[in-house]
């Protein structure tokens, strides 16, 4: 072979190369995300009422926080200490127009679950009932005067009455 045929050779498989790879590239393009990535159809929680005399434990709680503050990554830095504290993970993100200045529960009722959510904040943390919930299952409000949980909050309260709770999915 002399160095033409040589060249046109490797040109022609180089081509075909090339438009293999574009037909792999439109394929993969065109085939779209994979269902694990986006659209989980798992839920967040599942919805689970517990008996009045029942106990209420912190895993049976999910828990959305809401940085209402100007530090970066409070939500998330305080979502990671409710999950050590034992709380299923919901929502999280920014909510800076809800004028929270230390913490804030909201949930939509006074009961046990939203008590032992309150008490791994202290005492006097407030629970709101009348505005909006941004996220699945009980609601925390950080703003930029808050600092830690406490340490030695409890893990699981007495229902003194049914008490309705939105339980993380067991995988």
């Amino acid at each position: 072979m002399d160095r033409r045929q040589t060249s046109a050779v490797t040109l022609g498989v180089l081509a075909l190369i090339c438009v293999l790879m574009l037909i792999f590239g439109v394929t993969q393009t065109t085939k779209g995300f994979p269902k694990a990535s986006f659209g989980d159809s798992d839920p967040a929680c599942v919805e689970k009422t517990i008996p009045a005399g029942s106990k209420v434990r912190t895993g049976d709680i999910t828990v959305s926080v809401y940085n209402a503050g100007k530090r970066s990554g409070l939500a998330s830095k305080t979502m990671e200490q409710l999950i050590v504290h034992g709380f299923g993970a919901g929502d999280s993100g920014n909510a800076r127009k809800a004028g929270v200045k230390r913490v804030e529960v909201r949930a939509a009722n006074h009961d046990a679950a939203a008590r032992l959510v309150a008490a791994q904040f202290g005492a006097g943390t407030p629970i709101v009932t009348d505005k909006e919930l941004l996220g699945v299952g009980i609601v925390v409000v950080v703003g930029d005067e808050f600092q830690s949980l406490v340490k030695k909050s409890p893990r699981k309260l007495k229902a003194g009455e049914d008490t309705a709770v939105c339980t993380p999915p067991i995988a």
